[in-house]
């Protein structure tokens, strides 16, 4: 440890922390602290200690497994506990035996013991042992949970378990599929990643989608299933993920959502500015007290009233309201009018929804509801959409859902209308 002003605070901690995790940092700071070491082996020969922290002895036991001089004291607590039947204090002093390689073969006879956290601890002892693999092997299909996972641990790095991952990345346990997917992620072969890529779309755990996200970031054939999960996955963790393994920098320049002319003139209404046209007037008095409006392309107001939508939509305010703020989202360049037949424009706001709120005011779910309440009484013949994209990627890894006339989309990442037909 580097800074030596901190040693005797750290000490107090991995000494007397009433938090495991805060005791196991502080211990793995001071790992190769030979004061500690030693003070530690003294209360190792205390056989009640041992059984006193048992149940968090695992920063202890990883720091006098590699303690030479820890080993003979660990030796004997393993002729007490054989002869006393105590098989807690036989598991924690198998595990600190791991790097004895004298006692692996007496470890060896441990692995069919009767009691579960024996063998556990024996597996993990003789991670590195030849002589057992071929158990170890076995115990991949066990139907013990935790003896699966233990194999599964011990036999992540050796090459020839390696295909069993394959069928270990469906087990019902998360644990050992995480530890399977760590597994086919470090091979990166064609096959491991066609498996990930097939994993992704199945895996209901949200922390091990995540983790499958980053493993076949890359891939051949991952940009599909990255784009299903930004577009679809209801976690933001897991979104977020998609995002950044596409990239955030589109492929061609984007314009902002206020130099489309109809949205530039009904901002400047926004403003308070004179009206610059009539279809501003009539828009604003459609706005006072929406009803059920027909509207044909090439209307100004029906241009002008969609572009007020727009502004609903992507509108970002600490109230909420349109009174106030301004608006986020860039569109494509070649949007000039948003009234064509069917026409689909997307906003697009490069941050996830989820971020929105906190980060720029902007609520989509809330502004969408506003929006609709004016989009109802819009009607076209060939009625056109409108869709918030909310992600930090490229607006070319988006791909809007279809819309009947008169219907909504509601996130995760779009956010948008389509109006109804006459």
């Amino acid at each position: 440890m580097r800074d030596s002003e901190s040693h005797p605070m750290i000490l107090k901690c991995a000494k007397g922390d009433p938090e495991t995790e805060v005791r196991a940092t502080a211990l793995g700071l001071l790992r190769d602290d030979p004061r500690l070491r030693e003070e530690l082996r003294e209360k190792a020969i205390d056989t009640n200690w041992l059984q006193e922290i048992y149940p968090h002895a695992d920063s202890i036991i990883k720091i006098l497994s590699k303690d030479e001089a820890s080993w003979p004291v660990f030796r004997a607590h393993v002729d007490t506990a054989v002869g006393d039947d105590n098989d807690d204090l036989l598991a924690l002093s198998i595990s600190a035996l791991e790097h004895d390689t004298s006692m692996r073969s007496r470890i060896r006879g441990l692995l069919r013991h009767d009691s579960l956290n024996v063998q556990i601890a024996a597996i993990g002892a003789l991670r590195r042992d030849r002589a057992s693999r071929e158990h170890f092997l076995s115990l991949l299909g066990s139907s013990d949970k935790n003896l699966r996972k233990a194999a599964a641990d011990v036999l992540r790095d050796v090459h020839e378990a390696q295909s069993h991952y394959t069928t270990l990345i469906g087990d019902r346990e998360l644990e050992i599929r995480r530890i399977a997917i760590g597994v086919l992620r470090k091979s990166r072969d064609p096959e491991s990643l066609e498996i990930l890529l097939r994993r992704v779309p199945i895996e209901k755990n949200d922390r091990l989608r995540d983790q499958l996200l980053s493993a076949v970031a890359g891939a051949p054939g991952g940009i599909e299933i990255l784009q299903a999960r930004l577009q679809k996955d209801l976690n933001s963790h897991v979104r977020k993920t998609a995002a950044a393994a596409l990239g955030r920098k589109p492929s061609e320049p984007m314009q902002p959502l206020v130099e489309v002319p109809s949205v530039r003139l009904v901002m400047s209404q926004l403003r308070g500015e004179p009206m610059a046209c009539d279809a501003l007037t009539r828009l604003s008095a459609f706005l006072g007290n929406p009803t059920p409006l027909d509207l044909d392309v090439g209307s100004e107001l029906g241009d002008a009233a969609l572009a007020w939508l727009c502004l609903r939509l992507a509108w970002a305010s600490k109230g909420g309201q349109i009174e106030d703020g301004r608006p986020f989202g860039e569109v494509m360049p070649t949007v000039e009018r948003l009234d064509g037949p069917g026409q689909v424009t997307v906003i697009h706001v490069a941050m996830d929804a989820s971020d929105l709120p906190r980060e720029r005011l902007l609520r989509p779910t809330h502004n969408l509801v506003e929006a609709w309440r004016v989009a109802q009484h819009l009607r076209f013949a060939d009625p056109p959409s409108l869709i918030l994209a909310c992600a930090d990627a490229g607006p070319e890894h988006l791909s809007p859902p279809a819309m009947e006339p008169a219907s909504l989309c509601w996130g995760p990442t779009f956010f948008g209308c389509r109006l109804p037909d006459r």
